[in-house]
C-alpha cells in the first residue's frame, strides 16, 4: 500500500474500534488475523481508485477493505447463526454510520464521504473449531 493508504487504512481501524458491535477485549490488526477468536484484521482490497475527477484537480475516490474476524465453529446451527447474526449487526452499524455521516477522520486533504459495505459478512474457511468470516466495506472520499 502507497501511503496515502497506510494512512486511510490507520484512520478506518481507529473509526471501528468505537464500533459497540465489535468485542472491546479484541485485538485490531491489518493484513494479519491471528488464529484465536476475538480478533479483527482489516485488509486492503486492490481496486480502482478515482471514481471522479473534477476541473479543479480535485478527485472522488474510493478504498475498498475487508474486516475479518475468526469465530467459534460449530455442528450445531445456533452457534454458527449467531455468527452471521453479529456481521448482520456490524452491516447496520455501518449504515447507521454513514446515514448520520459519522465517517472516518481521513488525513489533511481527504474527506470521507460515505461508507457503504459492498459483500456482506460471509463465512469463508473452517477448520471444524473456528471459522474465518469477512465482510467487505467501500470508502468513498474527496481528495483535494
Amino acid at each position: 500500500m502507497a501511503d496515502a493508504s497506510t494512512a486511510i487504512m490507520n484512520s478506518v481501524v481507529e473509526f471501528f474500534r468505537k464500533c459497540p458491535v465489535l468485542n472491546e477485549d479484541g485485538t485490531f490488526s491489518v493484513d494479519t488475523l491471528p488464529e484465536k477468536t476475538l480478533n479483527y484484521a482489516f485488509s486492503y482490497v486492490p481496486s480502482t481508485r478515482v471514481r471522479k475527477t473534477y476541473l479543479d484537480g480535485s478527485t472522488v475516490r474510493q478504498f475498498n477493505f475487508t474486516l475479518s474476524s475468526n469465530e467459534i465453529f460449530d455442528q450445531e446451527t445456533a452457534v454458527n447463526l449467531q455468527n452471521s447474526a453479529f456481521y448482520d449487526q456490524l452491516s447496520d452499524w455501518v449504515e447507521d454510520q454513514d446515514k448520520e455521516g459519522n465517517l472516518p477522520t481521513l488525513p489533511n486533504g481527504m474527506k470521507a464521504q460515505h461508507l457503504y459495505v459492498t459483500l456482506p459478512g460471509h463465512l469463508e474457511s473452517t477448520n471444524g473449531k473456528t471459522a474465518r468470516y469477512s465482510i467487505q466495506m467501500q470508502l468513498v472520499y474527496l481528495r483535494r
